[in-house]
């Protein structure tokens, strides 16, 4: 092509290229699962228009390739895998997480309990990489990519507790609990935040928000555990360990690794 000439992609492909109707009807599906997922083979034939045989071969196929993964329950939904996630992550904030392994894994080795670390993007929690304890009971992630709740979790509170006053109220709506406010300003004191059976049963966790150089949060570090092990007496010395881990995580810590 010429330099300088103006030509509309849009019409070039339109004009000389044949598309694909098969991919189109892959992309449709794949759109219409990461909205409703977990869902079933039913729901996205009704969700994109197509015969639930060919939803059927596109799932078979996004399946085969790695980009989607059988729900746990029910057993015949799918959800999407933690492929998409790895591929779509832009190129910071695959930084942070790549800087966040080496300190979950400290965390991990320190406190004997799993570490996480869950990125804010936009205002979805997604938990995106982890360190696992060796105890065999213990937390685990069903997968990475998995969303969490701002409500109720030690992420979603750390996080809170680092954000503008406008976005506290967006997220929990004109009328939130009055507990859940109490434990967001105790993290802002605190500097960690905990959740005590509120997400999982039987399990503990505490978190602090990791934030950027003007101090709004990017996400949190989270340590998890079942509850007769991260008791409440534990709560506090766990927390400061959490807290510790984040300020690794922090600006001024990168300033210092790149000096």
């Amino acid at each position: 092509m010429v330099e300088g000439a103006r030509t509309d992609p849009e019409k070039l492909v339109s004009s000389s290229v044949k598309t694909v109707r098969a991919v189109r009807g892959a992309l449709s599906v794949l759109e219409e699962l990461a909205r409703a997922q977990p869902v079933g083979v039913t729901d996205l034939a009704r969700l994109t228009g197509l015969d639930k045989s060919a939803v059927q071969r596109i799932l078979a196929t996004l399946h085969e390739a790695g980009w989607i993964q059988p729900a746990a329950s029910p057993v015949t939904s799918w959800e999407l895998s933690a492929r998409v996630y790895v591929i779509f992550r832009d190129r910071a904030s695959e930084a942070l997480v790549a800087r966040a392994e080496p300190v979950l894994r400290r965390l991990r080795d320190t406190t004997g309990e799993t570490a996480l670390f869950v990125l804010l993007e936009g205002e979805t929690l997604v938990a995106v990489a982890t360190a696992e304890s060796p105890h065999p009971v213990r937390m685990a992630l069903k997968r990475l990519g998995l969303h969490l709740p701002f409500v109720g979790s030690s992420a979603g509170r750390a996080v809170l507790s680092r954000s503008a006053e406008e976005t506290v109220r967006r997220i929990l709506g004109d009328d939130p609990d009055p507990a859940e406010l109490r434990e967001i300003a105790h993290a802002r004191r605190r500097g960690w935040a905990r959740s005590r059976g509120e997400v999982f049963d039987e399990a503990n966790t505490v978190a602090a928000a990791v934030v950027d150089v003007a101090g709004a949060p990017l996400g949190a570090v989270v340590l998890a555990a079942p509850a007769y092990r991260l008791t409440g007496d534990r709560l506090e010395s766990a927390g400061e360990l959490v807290r510790a881990a984040a300020e690794q995580l922090g600006p001024q810590a990168a300033v210092e690794r790149t000096a």
